[in-house]
């Protein structure tokens, strides 16, 4: 269940009022055409050409027509699909925009849907507790096979489809990138101990946080998607702050946030060799870990 539908359940919003909200989500996203436009990958002259072949024969889209021309790379387009999703506006934002609901509620209820969403992977696990269906290991299938057993239908039984955007996500969020976003964080502190401006280094650390939300929202990753969505607004909350209230809620944000990046990461190393939440989601430790950092993300 998603959130919106979560608060349809709740009696929170209409339906009618999820559809209006879920159509001003879309609606206000850019189109990919505005992205590239942006990135400048063509000029005006070039644009507005490929634009009305495309008014006069439909197959001819602007990306199709720039993939033709070699004038874009695959990990270029899929690059600015990512920022095109990283631009989309939240849900619950949306509804206290619309008026639908009020900011305390939407986030009373956001702390109750993950609090649920955890009970059900808790469910789950009790149920492969008890399951009789015993499951090969790929150490166990290459002893079968060193025997001589035919385990080509084993293995197919096996294979669990990937979103293809989860190597997008993984080629973004490298060790490197992850880092980068640690080594920010701890000059912000020092920053914000020496009683000096943050504006700054807010804006990077909520251009990087943004890139790796759009990029988890394109992968499906539900395990951590909605804790990620959530960090982003919190640190775009704080850009309009001036820098005093700014210093003030990174001091005591500060833990979290740092702590938001490392749980990421050890999820991210996890899935780099599985290309799926499925092991990771049995871990209770890390579920634990996942939703105490819930709370305290909800809390500042």
């Amino acid at each position: 269940m998603y959130f919106g539908d979560y608060l349809v359940s709740q009696n929170v919003i209409s339906s009618e009022q999820l559809v209006l909200s879920l159509i001003f989500q879309i609606e206000s996203m850019p189109s990919i055409y505005q992205v590239i436009f942006d990135e400048k990958i063509i000029n005006a002259e070039v644009f507005l050409k490929y634009l009305k072949n495309e008014a006069k024969n439909e197959n001819e889209d602007l990306v199709g027509q720039l993939r033709k021309d070699d004038l874009i790379s695959e990990n270029k387009l899929q690059e600015l699909f990512l920022k095109q999703i990283s631009k989309k506006i939240p849900l619950g934002e949306i509804i206290c925009r619309l008026n639908f609901s009020t900011p305390e509620i939407i986030n009373h209820h956001l702390k109750n849907y993950y609090d649920k969403k955890f009970h059900e992977v808790e469910d789950k696990k009790e149920t492969a507790k008890s399951n009789d269906t015993v499951e090969i290991s790929e150490a166990a299938l290459e002893s079968l096979k060193e025997l001589g057993m035919d385990i080509s239908s084993v293995k197919s039984e096996m294979k669990v489809p990937t979103n293809p955007f989860i190597d997008q996500f993984l080629e973004l969020f490298t060790e490197k990138f992850k880092n980068k976003i640690l080594k920010l964080l701890q000059i912000m502190k020092k920053t914000v101990d020496d009683g000096a401006d943050i504006t700054n280094y807010i804006n990077s650390l909520y251009r990087d946080v943004h890139l790796l939300k759009g990029s988890v929202m394109l992968a499906e990753l539900k395990l951590i998607e909605e804790i990620v969505t959530l960090l982003d607004e919190k640190i775009e909350k704080q850009l309009s702050s001036d820098s005093t209230k700014l210093n003030q809620w990174f001091k005591v944000s500060y833990p979290q946030i740092e702590n938001s990046i490392k749980l990421f990461w050890k999820y991210t190393e996890n899935i780099a060799a599985s290309k799926s939440e499925e092991q990771i989601g049995q871990s209770e430790e890390f579920l634990l870990l996942l939703s105490q950092l819930n709370e305290d993300l909800l809390s500042i």
